[in-house]
């Protein structure tokens, strides 16, 4: 009787602990993809202002070119 309830605790404790983990686990993809979210949108932000400041010279090099 002993050793059951002894073999019982052993995996009552893992599956608790199985279920921390799978918890954690999952709150880590969810830091994860959020980060990963806030850089992608950080380039995006950059490449529109690249691409506003190349537009903007372009058009600089057009006046000087017809002047």
């Amino acid at each position: 009787m002993f050793g059951k309830k002894l073999i019982d605790k052993i995996f009552k404790d893992a599956i608790e602990t199985s279920k921390i983990l799978d918890k954690e686990y999952e709150n880590m993809r969810i830091d994860n993809a959020t980060r990963i979210a806030g850089t992608k949108q950080a380039i995006n932000q950059k490449l529109t202002e690249f691409q506003e400041q190349k537009k903007a010279m372009t058009a600089a090099f057009r006046f000087i070119r017809n002047k």
